[in-house]
């Protein structure tokens, strides 16, 4: 039986591929079927299962990094883990000088992303750093000036150490099977001897590759061995929209391939002509991330369809959280097939709040008011307070606000918490000098106390136990390393690996609604699109320069470039299009934030390309909506009796200039602040404000004043007042400005 999606749209690229498999006249159980991504596996699975009558032993499904692994047993580092063998084989190196680790850490991250992509694209490594070499060499000859050429040199400096660090390195990891993956892949392709051998231990004689597009040249090389021994088969998805256009970017890869590889049977192109027939293409442009994750749960609500043929796709995946928060009731069942980062989740957030604290306490000792206010927003500090963590946390704060402690020493922490009657060993032992691993180590406890006396769900716990394998992790690097590290470059650390681990959500892979990042969609097909943050920067991402290798070095060794970037995401943005029904592509046009405010080229080249009597396309501006009664305040006061008794007692006080001009600039403002005496919440007063400014002035001429009542001083009372307002300002200061700092930063300039 055939299911809505398929009623009404072309076959799933998937599911073409498993009909082919079962027409290769190859057991099932002697097939290796390789994917991009682990999803299309399961998408996979579900068609080969529709497709087959009777049970059968399914064939082997992997991707293509777990195959690479399995095959030369070299496993990538996770973490801050490879930087730290760097730098230990940097320091074996015969050189000069050394580096220390905080500038290694400069360099090594962009060396090692480099050292990645000379691997994956099997490029001569001698020749390409002596290349590089020899090019800044040539830059240098043209210096104007002695601060160009100091640079020049220290690019010289470190590009030489590329050659020796490469091969040290790369020996280092090969023999401990750990490294950068394309490590892995440049072993694989140099000793394809391996793929016989993983053959007769999985039992297969047959590799499938699905859903491919941008092969690096180490995949070529395997790829184009299995075709032309016929034990390979790989299948293209394309559509004619881009694959018969030399001018589109989005087929760049698969046409070349067309034509490098028509003589392998084996290399099968499944294009279709599905791109600009019945389409119904709605353009919005929204105002802002918020809005964009509104504009998501409106179209969902207005979707009257099965929910397993809808996808939510964030090309920005730091939508993730407002966009789930934003799914309407209705939608039972959401499959989530993207990862929280967990950089974004708050445990994460309180270790990077902790170390800039602590890094801050190392150059000057004391901790900044609104830093603590942050840290007290975390409950594991928070509970380090007593039972009821988060209320002693506000009134903790509220004191301080009220002495108007910025900037709090030693002494000034433990007074306030003597003072409000609390104790808290981690917050006094922020001041001590310890070192980052022992820091990271109270952290850890702080954490785990946390985690084990609140009421956590499943996911909470996970999150809570991924943050603290990460500051393990972090702690025994900083132990093997045994490296002298400041506060700073912890941190930095600790942002790195933190930037890398993601908790995974559950659902159901093959019902509901999916929610997944632009790249886990390559090979899958929905009936309806919901697609946002669609860009220029985003989609596509533009340029970067995140290497040491020159453009024009890069060209010559065909390493790609910007250029090819693009296409790739060009491809993935029109293949996921192709075979959808009912596209919502959401930008955000307003200035500033990821993405700016200009719509991406994909956008308007549907705009301009798309126009057809099969295609709809339309476009509409988007706000967020607020619902009239949260608008709801006073705009007028009845004056009844009561009210003007409350009047009249405040006018028999006396009224000042200030509540004059307060009562014509604005008449509620007055009746809230001087009728009922409704305060703003107290604020902390890092630098002395006009009104405080006021009050102190006021009260110190009325004390100099004051004994002149009925009278009127002379020369030698001035003389004798001039001499008290030094010592009557300090007093006033100390009474209205309480603890705040007047010796230092703008109020002294204030004073």
């Amino acid at each position: 039986m055939l299911t809505h999606f398929e009623q009404f749209m072309p076959i799933p690229f998937l599911k073409t591929v498993a009909k082919s498999i079962t027409e290769l006249n190859i057991p099932l159980q002697n097939i290796c079927v390789l994917f991009p991504n682990r999803r299309a596996e399961i998408f996979f699975k579900k068609y080969l299962a529709e497709l087959i009558a009777e049970p059968a032993i399914s064939p082997l499904l992997i991707t293509a990094e777990e195959f690479v692994a399995q095959l030369t047993g070299i496993h990538p580092l996770k973490g801050n883990a490879l930087l730290f063998e760097a730098y230990k084989i940097y320091l074996e190196l015969d050189l000069k000088g050394h580096d220390s680790f905080e500038d290694f850490m400069k360099w090594a991250n962009t060396a090692l992303y480099d050292f990645n992509e000379i691997d994956r694209h099997l490029v001569a490594s001698d020749d390409l750093f002596e290349n590089m070499v020899s090019a800044k060499t040539i830059e240098r000859w043209g210096a104007d000036s002695e601060g160009t050429y100091v640079l020049i040199d220290r690019f010289l400096e470190i590009w030489r150490t590329f050659k020796p660090l490469y091969h040290a390195l790369t020996k280092t990891c090969v023999d401990k099977k750990m490294g950068w993956q394309g490590l892995a892949y440049r072993a694989a392709a140099e000793n394809l001897e391996t793929l016989e051998t993983f053959s007769t231990s999985k039992n297969v004689n047959h590799f499938v590759f699905a859903g491919f597009n941008a092969l690096n040249k180490a995949e070529e090389k395997i790829v184009e061995h299995l075709l032309k021994e016929k034990k390979g088969t790989i299948y293209w998805d394309s559509d004619a929209y881009y694959i018969n256009n030399e001018k589109q970017e989005a087929g760049f890869f698969i046409r070349e391939k067309r034509e490098t590889w028509k003589r392998y049977s084996g290399s099968v192109h499944l294009n279709g002509d599905t791109m600009l027939k019945d389409k119904n293409v709605t353009i919005y442009a929204t105002g802002g991330s918020l809005d964009q994750a509104q504009k998501v749960g409106e179209i969902l609500n207005e979707l009257s369809v099965e929910a397993s043929n809808t996808a939510v796709v964030l090309a920005d995946e730091n939508l993730l959280m407002p966009v789930l928060n934003s799914i309407p009731e209705d939608y039972n069942e959401v499959n989530v097939t993207m990862g929280m980062g967990l950089r974004q989740a708050n445990p994460g957030i309180f270790i990077l709040t902790a170390l800039k604290v602590r890094n801050k306490l190392s150059i000057k000792p004391t901790i900044y008011f609104k830093d603590l206010e942050r840290l007290l927003e975390f409950g594991p500090v928070a509970q380090t307070l007593g039972e009821n963590g988060k209320e002693l946390s506000r009134g903790l704060l509220n004191k301080l606000k009220e002495q108007n402690l910025v900037f709090l020493r030693s002494q000034d922490m433990a007074d306030i918490l003597e003072e409000c009657k609390m104790s808290s060993l981690f917050l006094k032992a922020l001041y001590e000098h310890e070192a980052p691993s022992s820091f990271l180590n109270r952290l850890v406890e702080v954490l785990e106390e946390f985690a084990e006396k609140q009421k956590l769900s499943a996911v909470e716990k996970e999150i809570y136990f991924n943050v603290i394998s990460v500051v393990r992790s972090l702690i025994l690097d900083l132990t093997s390393a045994n490296i002298e590290l400041g506060y700073s470059i912890v941190t930095d650390l600790f942002k790195t690996a933190l930037s890398g681990e993601q908790v995974a959500f559950y659902g159901e892979p093959l019902m509901g609604l999916q929610v997944m990042g632009i790249l886990e969609t390559r090979t899958l097909d929905f009936e309806n699109i919901i697609l946002t943050t669609v860009n220029e920067g985003v989609l596509p991402s533009g340029k970067s320069n995140n290497s040491f290798i020159p453009y024009d070095i890069r060209r010559y060794y065909k390493m790609p470039v910007h250029n090819e970037r693009d296409a790739i995401y060009a491809y993935h943005f029109f293949r996921l299009l192709q075979r959808a029904k009912n596209i919502h592509l959401i930008y955000n046009n307003t200035s500033g934030g990821i993405g700016g405010k200009e719509k991406s080229r994909f956008i308007r080249q549907i705009e301009n390309e798309w126009k057809s009597d099969s295609v709809t396309i339309s476009e509409k501006e988007s706000s967020i909506s607020i619902s009239d009664s949260s608008l709801e305040m006073f705009t007028q006061v009845e004056k009844s009796e009561l009210l003007k008794s409350d009047i009249l007692d405040f006018l028999q006080k006396g009224v000042t200039p200030t509540a004059l001009s307060e009562y014509v600039r604005n008449p509620l403002e007055f009746y809230f602040n001087k009728i009922l005496r409704v305060r703003e919440e107290n604020e902390l007063e890092e630098i002395v404000g006009y009104a405080t400014l006021g009050v102190v002035v006021h009260d110190v001429l009325e004390e100099l004043y004051i004994p002149f009542v009925g009278s009127f001083p002379d020369k030698e009372d001035f003389k004798v007042m001039v001499k008290r307002v030094p010592d009557l300002l300090e007093a006033k200061f100390k009474e209205h400005y309480k603890k705040g700092q007047l010796n230092e930063g703008k109020n002294l300039l204030v004073l």
